[in-house]
């Protein structure tokens, strides 16, 4: 399957994401070694958060990346979708702004991990 338009400019944001993420943890990293101690406790929340959630912007040339997120995409909407009653925000506006891009990624991630090249 190739990519809309659409599609492939999504998955570049991500890789752009990506790449700015990396290059922020690697100055991170360079700042820890250099003893500055704020730099250890971003490393460690970037650690923590990565080991709770997985990673923020998943590869979108991997199948098994997007795969992953999408699961926990799902997972989230529907525990969003099935408590009972809907939280009072989702009958807001930007609550149901929300459920809508919950529900928009799921369709981008499928398409994504259907066109992932490894």
């Amino acid at each position: 399957m190739t990519l809309t338009p659409e599609l492939e400019t999504y998955a570049e944001k991500m890789r752009q994401r990506r790449r700015v993420a990396a290059h922020n943890l690697r100055a991170a990293r360079t700042l820890q070694h250099q003893g500055d101690q704020e730099a250890a406790r971003r490393i460690e929340k970037h650690r923590d958060a990565r080991r709770r959630y997985g990673d923020l912007y998943p590869n979108p040339d991997r199948r098994a990346d997007l795969l992953g997120h999408l699961d926990s995409l799902k997972a989230t909407l529907a525990d969003l979708e099935s408590q009972n009653p809907l939280p009072e925000v989702s009958v807001t506006a930007a609550g149901q702004a929300i459920f809508e891009t919950f529900k928009k990624a799921v369709v981008l991630y499928a398409a994504l991990a259907q066109a992932a090249r490894f």
